[in-house]
């Protein structure tokens, strides 16, 4: 992608960040609501669909705004906006290959390691239950836009089918023809709307900073399609800083 191209997109997110802080910034007028900048970072278990298993992880960080609203003296409802990356480099995965011969088509599972660059628009809403101990718990949902990715991928190992011995290299360079992948961008290959229904623990460190945790679970796979390797769910678990930007 070309540096004008990053330069219009990130323009974009500013705009879309900076109408939406002020959008927010209106609830100030009303008693007990108030705007928090948020800063975090994310750990995500990658659960992988053909196998079940959470081996790989994906990292990510997140920046946006958290509006609060007092709805009781212990309740509030909140709604953020985030831009959010997420990235993994090493996820490893395989599929199973379909392949025709004379005496029949034959399956090989091809083993593949896969790395992810995510950038997503998400917007966590979320009722939360005020303790005297400065503690909170919290539950909501998460919803996510996919709005740019790009994905490279190679291929593990040499293959072969038994049945035909002279065919091993060029069944290996097929296989790598038609799995590997290099600097593609585009969202085509993934859902780009997701939800994530999650759990939030807070803590009040002062006044104006606290300490979010959330953990949620994509329910929609990624990718779509079975796109050349194997889809998965993200189990995430995020860590959040949040300043509030005006004194109740």
């Amino acid at each position: 992608m070309s540096t004008n191209k990053y330069n219009l997109r990130f323009k974009a997110l500013a705009i879309i960040l900076f109408t939406t802080s002020k959008l927010l910034f209106s609830q100030q007028q009303y008693h007990n609501s108030f705007l928090k900048l948020s800063f975090g970072y994310s750990l995500g278990l990658m659960h992988q669909q053909n196998n079940n298993n959470f081996k790989n992880t994906m990292n990510g960080l997140n920046l946006g705004f958290i509006s609060t609203k007092k709805i009781k003296e212990k309740y509030s409802f909140n709604f953020g906006i985030y831009y959010s990356v997420r990235n993994t480099s090493n996820y490893i995965n395989s599929i199973n290959h379909i392949s025709n011969w004379s005496g029949g088509p034959e399956i090989t599972k091809v083993n593949l390691k896969t790395s992810l660059n995510l950038e997503y628009i998400e917007l966590p809403l979320f009722i939360k239950r005020h303790f005297k101990n400065k503690c909170s718990l919290g539950l909501g949902l998460n919803l996510s836009y996919l709005i740019n990715a790009k994905l490279n991928q190679e291929v593990l190992g040499k293959y072969a089918i038994a049945k035909y011995p002279l065919a091993d290299e060029d069944f290996t360079a097929s296989i790598k023809y038609v799995y590997s992948i290099k600097n593609y961008q585009s969202t085509s290959a993934f859902t780009k709307g997701n939800f994530a229904p999650f759990f939030n623990f807070g803590l009040a460190l002062s006044d104006r900073l606290d300490i979010e945790y959330f953990i949620g679970y994509d329910i929609v796979a990624n990718p779509k399609l079975e796109y050349k390797f194997n889809d998965y769910n993200l189990f995430n678990n995020n860590i959040v800083l949040t300043f509030k930007l005006k004194k109740q």
